[in-house]
């Protein structure tokens, strides 16, 4: 096809360093840019969602958080104060700020499904609606589960991260805290609140099989050092 072009010292140059001039392709009309639109947004929805978000993190040179790890970043405030010593936090039990209700735990499942929506890396939890399956990110790889085993296993990871600390909290707070007996009375009835809880998804208690050190002390505390040496001495 002949085209009547003028020949521009731009133009000109290119012949003669090139020997050949191509033209540049028309403009691409309105509809043609919204068909390509849509083209490439239907690839892109249609690409499995872990696939979608491998690309994501690649493009991004990032890497995504095990789920025990998010829970961990995420509550590190928390963790840190179920921690120290029992005489630390003494509120009045119902007003102890890291004592949880029956809403408060279920708060924590939610938000901890939630974490991605404060950062992609923490998109560790992924539900897939077509196969209704849950997918967690454990052991740098994710693992896909039934809807209600999933469920579980989310819940002991959970569990393993943040609530075995709290078991040991509330334990701490009426074994070896100053607190009075009616207050003690109140931690009580939260502690049988999260057995109920986790009971319910039948999963058992940090306590069962432990020895009162391994509940009553941090691995690093003296006093667990010192019963030890008591011990075995």
């Amino acid at each position: 096809m002949l085209h009547d072009i003028e020949l521009t010292d731009s133009i000109k140059e290119c012949i003669i360093t090139n020997r050949v001039y191509l033209l540049p392709p028309p403009p691409q009309s309105l509809t043609q840019i919204i068909n390509n639109n849509n083209t490439i947004n239907n690839f892109v929805a249609n690409l499995d969602t872990i696939e979608k978000l491998g690309k994501f993190l690649n493009y991004n040179d990032a890497t995504l958080l095990e789920c025990g790890d998010s829970i961990t970043t995420s509550y590190t405030k928390q963790l840190k104060g179920l921690k120290l010593n029992p005489d630390t936090n003494l509120a009045f039990g119902s007003c102890d700020a890291l004592v949880l209700d029956k809403n408060n735990l279920l708060e924590v499942v939610d938000q901890v499904s939630s974490l991605a929506q404060e950062h992609y890396t923490n998109f560790n939890i992924v539900y897939d609606k077509k196969f209704d399956k849950l997918k967690l990110y454990d052991m740098g790889r994710f693992e896909e589960y039934t809807l209600p085993i999933g469920i579980h296993t989310l819940l002991m990871k959970i569990q393993e991260f943040y609530f075995n600390v709290y078991e040991c909290y509330l334990i701490r707070k009426i074994e070896l805290s100053n607190l009075c007996q009616q207050e003690k009375a109140i931690i009580r009835d939260k502690l049988t609140d999260y057995y109920r809880f986790i009971g319910s998804f039948d999963i058992v208690p940090f306590v069962k099989e432990k020895n009162n050190t391994e509940v009553l002390y941090n691995e690093d505390d003296s006093s667990s050092i010192c019963f030890y040496f008591f011990f075995f001495t």
